[in-house]
């Protein structure tokens, strides 16, 4: 672990590094006279020769090639100030000796910087156990234990003294019924008594002549059909019927590739289509909105349009100028495709039109994408 980052020719870095140097020669030369006191635990660090760069290490580690290791106490008792001597030159650096005899104290010097914080030291022993403390307080008196087992029955105790006389008991509910008495002597004699049941039917006699025969009974259920029989021989072939009438052959079909200059279509306006399907009898000039129909009859009309905006408005057929309000079909998302499809009485020379039936704007699809199309067809 690096405890100062790359610095070159720093002041603070050079002074630690001159007072490690000064604390090693300090220490190989025996330091002050006399018993020296203090923590015995040093802090070995390697010191790199040109840019002053100091590495924590230990005391067995080796040091890199172009370091060199030095090591201090990592805090040591407050000494007595010496007297300062003369700085004297400054001499190579010796091999480390042993460890001197600790020197005696001297006087207390200035209090230095603040060192590098030591290596946690060991956990010491434990302690003798303390005395033993003082009785506390009583403690707040417990809550209620639970109600006890019932006790063994206790001993008779002594007849207590005649009561006094009580009133006067209800009446008694009546006795049994007593033993019935003698018979008494007959009575008169009664009514006769009513006929006893009839006796049992005597013996048949001899059968009659047989009589007249009776009316024909009701007819029965019909029974299950017999099964098919087989196919007979074709009939002869009918005559052909009259000629049918032929069918309408009256559509018209057109579609809208919009530009940016028409593609929005403003409330109540009419929808454009810039170009022709097929057109038999119907007729509708390219670029404009309007649909004629040529005989009168019931017509199919059907629309659709893709928009990419209009989500509040609604789109309907329009006769004449005027919206038939069986095809109104609300738009009812921001973007998508609405279409819608009717059934209508029309006259010769009525007008057609797809009109936003609405006062909100709608914006159909850009070339090439087809912005709306319009289907007409007589069905009768």
């Amino acid at each position: 672990m690096k405890v100062l980052s790359y610095v070159r020719r720093h002041v603070i870095v050079a002074l630690a590094l001159v007072i490690a140097l000064a604390g090693t020669a300090f220490a190989a030369s025996g330091g002050l006279s006399g018993k020296r006191r203090g923590s015995q635990h040093k802090v070995y660090a390697c010191v790199e020769t040109e840019t002053a760069e100091l590495q924590l290490s230990t005391a067995h580690a080796t040091c890199p090639t172009g370091e060199r290791k030095i090591s201090w106490n990592s805090r040591g008792r407050r000494g007595a100030r010496g007297a300062q001597g003369k700085t004297g030159p400054r001499g190579q650096a010796g091999a480390n000796g042993e460890a001197g005899a600790a020197g005696a104290q001297g006087a207390e010097g200035k209090r230095g910087l603040q060192g590098l914080q030591g290596l946690t030291g060991e956990e010491g022993k434990e302690g003798k156990q303390g005395e033993e403390g003082k009785q506390g307080l009583q403690g707040i008196q417990g809550l209620p234990g639970e109600e006890g087992k019932q006790g063994l029955q206790g001993i008779q105790g002594l007849p207590g003294e005649e009561g006094k006389q009580g009133e006067e008991g209800k009446q008694g509910e009546p006795g049994e019924p007593g033993l019935p008495g003698e018979r008494g002597e007959p009575g008169e004699p009664g009514e006769p008594g009513l006929p006893g049941e009839r006796g049992e039917p005597g013996l048949p006699g001899e059968p009659g002549l047989p009589g007249e025969p009776g009316l024909p009974g009701e007819p029965g259920l019909p029974g299950e059909p017999g099964l098919p029989g087989e196919r007979g021989e074709p009939g002869p072939e009918g005559k052909e019927g009259p000629e049918g009438k032929a069918a309408p052959s009256e559509l018209g079909f057109g579609y809208e590739l919009a530009t940016a200059a028409d593609a929005t279509v403003v409330g109540g306006a009419d929808v454009p289509f810039s170009n022709n399907g097929p057109l038999e009898g119907v007729s509708h000039t390219a670029g404009t909105t309007t649909f004629i129909v040529p005989a009168t009859g019931v017509y199919r009309v059907d629309f659709d349009l893709s928009y990419t905006a209009g989500v509040g408005s609604a789109l309907a057929i329009a006769v004449n100028g005027t919206v038939d309000s069986s095809t109104n079909v609300d738009v009812l998302t921001a973007t998508g495709e609405v279409s819608g499809q009717s059934m209508l009485v029309l006259a010769a020379g009525d007008v057609i039109t797809l009109r936003n039936n609405s006062a909100v704007p709608i914006t159909t699809d850009e070339a090439p994408g087809v912005g709306a199309s319009l289907a007409i067809h007589r069905l009768s």
